[in-house]
């Protein structure tokens, strides 16, 4: 492995972990299916439904069974016809993120190495893979929390207040959105 930390590559993360975001492109291509499965069809119903101005249809029908965060991301894509492998490539892209994020936050605590092989123990968790080819919100969730460690981590090492409660503000607003992504994190 030599000595990665003064490879130029390691200093843009962005760079470094694109081999994943491929990766992902890779995985989703191959195993995903043309038409939707199981929850994929309820979290796109949701997304048509805001294209036409509510979330869930009236009374007595009223289906309030998943919160409307990852539906809001799906929005557009539903509303512009956008196919269906695009917003399953859409994951690549959020896990991408993760990763990337995950790497920025650990670098600021613990050594470069060690922030490595956490960073990549996480772009190659198996359990992510079964999930990434389905139009569903645990990988954008997963794209939340360490978006959220990160603002989190920057609020409380900034040297200004002005700083700190700029990252603050972020990082709730990044949990709030978490919140009506998965409920469980409410």
């Amino acid at each position: 492995m030599g000595n990665i930390k003064n490879f130029n590559l390691a200093k843009n993360p962005y760079l470094l972990f694109l081999p994943c975001l491929v990766l992902y492109i890779v995985l989703i291509l191959i195993f995903s299916k043309t038409e939707n499965f199981g929850d994929e069809i309820r979290y796109i119903t949701y997304a048509h439904n805001l294209t036409h101005g509510f979330y869930s249809p009236p009374y007595p029908h009223i289906d309030l069974g998943n919160g409307p965060g990852y539906s809001l991301i799906l929005t557009p894509f539903v509303a512009f016809n956008t196919p269906l492998i695009f917003l399953k490539l859409l994951n690549a892209v959020f896990y991408y993120i993760s990763v990337v994020f995950l790497f920025k936050c650990l670098k600021q605590i613990v050594p470069f190495k060690f922030a490595l092989i956490c960073s990549l123990f996480w772009a190659l968790y198996p359990n992510v893979f079964e999930q990434m080819p389905y139009t569903l919100p645990e990988i954008f969730a997963c794209s939340l929390i360490p978006l959220f460690l990160f603002c989190t981590l920057n609020g409380f090492k900034s040297n200004t207040s002005k700083k700190a409660l700029k990252y603050l503000i972020i990082s709730g607003l990044i949990f709030g959105y978490l919140a009506l992504t998965k409920p469980i994190f409410g």
